[in-house]
């Protein structure tokens, strides 16, 4: 008899989601576009990799009976199963092939496979617990950060997260050298260092899989230091990026003795009115202090022109001349400073409440504060005609 397992549509569809999230729909290499399906019977396993990461799911079976080894088109086979809703599937599978039936009849498939045999492994043999995460915990982490991974291939030690752990405590860390996001997540410190770098893809794929949910995660023993996510009856095996992330602490400047403070809706605002002028070669925001206390946004375009927009500010003391009373002056060099537009966007974040501008001058490291103190956020100014 043909082995063959029946599960539930909606169950079957949102199983092949997750493992869609690893699986491209156009590779040179065919096996890379299906999922496996494991059966003997009693549960149905799905697996699907792109070499680089790869995610284990589970479907309660509804009736099975053999054994059931199949590699099926993945994206395909959620089509089928988000179709099918809440009526049952059934998977007759061969070696090569398998026949699809929904609603005992109703629509029914026959679709090609490939053998089990060429589907690829990345799982590693031993793992050792590291650490876990609750109620969303690691999603949120990865969120705040993930906006400062850089994209530049030249320098691949960049394109994830760095994940640490040492006697400074357990934190996580992206840059692209124009901006950087830590995230403290516990100050209790280890004795024996961790350092690890997640893959922008990884990291992409964690924070939709891990949202709201707990995760465990365990360390490969062997020399590959792959990394090992539990959420649930879901797991994720990826490798990790070989290289060696630079020392950050080394960028965030030690004292900041000046600060602007805005209201991050103004802001918000502000910046979303003036970089209507943003060119894709110019983006950079120049921000001033007006005559009336405001901040003053402006955005040069060389082909259509220039923008301003204003937003409130608290700005730092400036010392008077008490040889000319209307003296406005400078501190450290400060009289206007300009950052990206967008990377100055994406730091405001969700934020709603006070946002801070901490510096030492117009030149140096911006640390951007706005409450969270588990986060450190690091902007560098653009020099701005």
């Amino acid at each position: 008899m043909t082995a063959f397992v029946i599960v539930e549509g909606r169950s079957l569809a949102a199983a092949m989601k997750k493992i869609n999230l690893v699986v491209e729909k156009r590779t040179t290499i065919p096996i890379l576009t299906t999922v496996r399906l494991l059966s003997s019977g009693v549960g149905l396993v799905l697996r699907g990799t792109d070499l680089d990461m790869e995610i284990t799911t589970d479907v309660d079976l509804i009736d099975g009976d053999g054994d059931t080894d199949v590699c099926l088109p993945a994206h395909l086979l959620e089509k089928i199963a988000r179709q099918a809703g809440p009526a049952l599937v059934r998977i007759e599978a061969g070696e090569y092939r398998a026949k699809i039936d929904v609603a005992d009849g109703d629509a029914t498939y026959e679709v090609q496979g490939y053998p089990s045999s060429d589907y690829p492994e990345l799982s590693s043999g031993a793992w050792t617990p590291i650490e876990s995460f609750t109620n969303g915990r690691l999603a949120s982490i990865l969120d705040r950060v993930s906006t400062c991974i850089s994209t530049e291939e030249t320098r691949y030690y960049l394109n994830g997260v760095n994940w640490s752990i040492d006697t400074f405590g357990r934190c996580m860390t992206a840059t692209d050298g124009h901006r950087l996001a830590s995230a403290r997540y516990d100050t209790d410190g280890d004795d024996k260092p961790m350092s690890v770098i997640i893959p922008y893809g990884a990291v992409r794929v964690l924070r939709k899989l891990a949202k709201g949910k707990d995760v465990g995660v365990n360390r490969s023993t062997d020399e590959r230091h792959h990394l090992e996510f539990w959420i649930g009856s879901t797991h994720l095996v990826t490798k990790t990026i070989d290289g060696t992330f630079p020392d950050w602490r080394r960028v965030v400047p030690k004292e900041t003795p000046h600060a602007i403070e805005f209201d991050a809706d103004l802001l918000r605002t502000a910046l979303e009115r003036v970089t209507m002028m943003a060119s894709e070669n110019g983006r950079a925001v120049r921000i001033y202090r007006g005559e009336d206390g405001t901040a003053h946004l402006s955005i040069k375009n060389a082909d259509s022109g220039e923008g301003h927009a204003k937003a409130f500010a608290t700005w730092p003391d400036v010392p008077a001349d008490p040889n000319n009373p209307d003296f406005r002056g400078t501190i450290a060099g400060f009289s206007s400073f300009g950052f990206n537009a967008a990377y100055l966007k994406a730091a405001l974040g969700n934020n709603h409440g006070r946002f801070i501008l901490r510096f030492a001058d117009s030149g140096s490291p911006f640390i951007v504060d706005d409450g969270d103190e588990e986060m450190t956020r690091v902007l560098m100014p653009m020099r701005v005609l």
